[in-house]
């Protein structure tokens, strides 16, 4: 199954951006901390789905005139389906094939086959019947996903394979037409009708099967319904990284629906929280909140409440001002270099100067320094993993994993497993595992490049003569894994953990309900430490594995 899932992920994903990869291993369903750039993904705009008939309406239309019609499923030995391999020239995925079989009476009138085959970057889903005497009946395409090249989805160029066999070519530019900008979809229908062809030939036409050993069609239902869940995958390009969604469900169209969805509500997070989005809120407040008090929305005002709380329980060591302070002290230091100036500014940087009220139930942020600016980067990621989850639930999905910039969360469960498992890499070797944290209606994050960002610059800084640095400028911890309710939370607090010197303890956990949390520290160099909550081994399996977020991104010429 897991090799099925991993075809799945490699070819349905959809619109903005798209992810083909084969995961690298078979006990996991993501790594913690992957990190996903441009080039693993697909060009903006290859998908459109697009569904001309569904099953039931594909084998009505090509099974007219007859009286009843049997479904007969196949299972190849590896001999039968190295005879069919060799007789196509290529290699079958899977070793199952279903035929549908029309009668009337006991007399077969016709056979078909529903086949998936890919076109430039994602499978075309059709159906080929063949009369008995070998010649093809109809073709026609029921589900087409490319953004071009769907005139092979007409009937003027389809009406080319009737009356095609197993001896004729059914090549490009032989016996069937070439279409300008759908060369590789129209080798895709090629390969389909050929492997058709082959399919009724070697097992029906000349081989051991009659068709009177399938089940009728109305008992059989429907081969979609039969499928069971399949997974489905969407990355999306969102405030400088890149969202990537799992969803387990039964309809690609349900998956489809939901990822417009999402996409819909990326938009509107971009406005809220991009600081470099000229017109987002927080790009409004940063240029006004320091001259007078700004009008923002409720749930702006609510994550910068949140904020200034973590803030408060890391004693500073969690500020979502300190990201604005490298940009601040690159300016300065071109015209002033002096301690004296660099100290002023350090205590002018601060969540402190952050001040929220409300006036006739509008929110106003205000900045009591000129120099103070917000920037939500550290943990608006868990916030919109949470803001995701909340519209894949009411979009009618409720088995998801959703992962951005190290933050993870998940609900219900992916197909064939009770939790989604996220692989955990040693932090001395990224190939292979430390183990694996299963969730369920749970979420988990580690620190990041961001958190990487901010200690540096305390280092640097520090490095100065004369300037005086009291936050926590990194230890010996290698990476916080934390799981919670929520993936802001899972943020907020890894954050916290990467940020101060208390994550020996994680006392600011307090009693924070469902925290978790595991720290791993270097001992000596190449030796590893570890330090875990009481029930963080509910959570997480230690397995050394293998692992790689090597993805195969693919191509298309047209």
């Amino acid at each position: 199954m897991k090799n099925i899932l991993a075809f799945l992920i490699a070819f349905t994903f959809f619109q903005l951006v798209l992810l083909s990869s084969k995961p690298a291993f078979p006990k996991y369903d993501y790594i913690l901390g992957q990190k996903l750039t441009e080039e693993d993904i697909e060009p903006p705009d290859n998908y459109d789905f697009q569904v001309f008939m569904d099953e039931a309406e594909a084998v009505q239309s090509v099974f007219k005139g007859c009286d009843n019609v049997s479904v007969d499923n196949i299972t190849l030995s590896p001999e039968k389906k190295k005879l069919l391999e060799d007789r196509l020239r290529r290699e079958l995925d899977g070793n199952t094939f279903t035929v549908f079989i029309g009668k009337s009476g006991e007399k077969i009138r016709r056979y078909a086959v529903i086949t998936d085959e890919r076109g430039c970057f994602h499978p075309i889903t059709f159906i080929t019947s063949v009369n008995v005497d070998g010649k093809i009946d109809k073709v026609a395409v029921m589900v087409y996903r490319e953004s071009r090249g769907e005139d092979v989805v007409r009937s003027r160029f389809l009406f080319q394979y009737k009356g095609k066999s197993v001896a004729s070519p059914i090549k490009l530019n032989k016996d069937i037409i070439h279409i300008t900008g759908a060369t590789t979809s129209v080798r895709g229908i090629n390969r389909g009708v050929r492997k058709a062809l082959a399919i009724v030939d070697t097992f029906y036409l000349h081989g051991d099967r009659d068709g009177s050993t399938g089940t009728p069609y109305g008992q059989h239902g429907k081969l979609s319904g039969s499928k069971g869940t399949s997974l489905f995958s969407q990355g999306f390009g969102a405030l400088g990284g890149i969202v990537e969604i799992l969803v387990a469900t039964v309809s690609e169209r349900a998956a489809s629906d939901a990822f417009k969805d999402v996409l819909n509500e990326i938009k509107r997070l971009e406005k809220v929280l991009n600081a470099k989005k000229k017109g987002s809120e927080v790009y409004n407040v940063n240029r006004k909140a320091a001259k007078k008090p700004t009008k923002c929305s409720a749930e702006l005002a609510g994550i910068i409440k949140e904020s200034i709380g973590y803030s408060r329980i890391s004693n500073g060591a969690f500020d979502v001002t300190e990201g604005h302070l490298e940009g601040v002290i690159q300016k300065k230091t071109k015209k002033v270099l002096d301690a004296d100036h660099l100290n002023k500014l350090i205590q002018e940087v601060s969540y402190e100067n952050i001040s929220l009220v409300m006036k006739n139930n509008d929110n106003f942020v205000e900045f009591g320094n000129k120099q103070t600016n917000i920037d939500l980067s550290l943990f608006s990621n868990g916030y919109i993993v949470d803001k995701i989850i909340e519209t894949l639930k009411n979009s009618g999905i409720s088995n998801s994993l959703v992962s951005f910039n190290g933050n993870i969360r998940a609900i219900g469960n992916p197909p064939e497993d009770k939790a989604w498992k996220v692989a955990v890499p040693n932090p001395f070797n990224g190939k292979e595992s430390l183990g694996y944290v299963q969730l369920t209606n749970r979420a988990v994050a580690s620190p990041g490049e961001y958190e990487a960002m901010i200690l540096k610059g305390r280092r640097e800084l520090a490095n100065m003569a004369g300037v005086e640095m009291k936050k926590h400028l990194g230890n010996s911890l290698l990476n916080s894994i934390v799981v919670a309710s929520t993936a802001f939370e899972a943020d907020a607090l890894s954050s916290v953990a990467a940020l101060s010197k208390m994550n020996r303890t994680m006392v600011f956990t307090g009693k924070m309900e469902g925290v978790e949390w595991m720290n791993l520290y270097e001992a000596s160099p190449g030796s590893l430490d570890k330090n875990e909550s009481d029930g963080m081994k509910d959570y997480f399996i230690p397995s050394v594995e293998t692992i790689s977020v090597h993805r195969d991104k693919p191509s298309c010429a047209f």
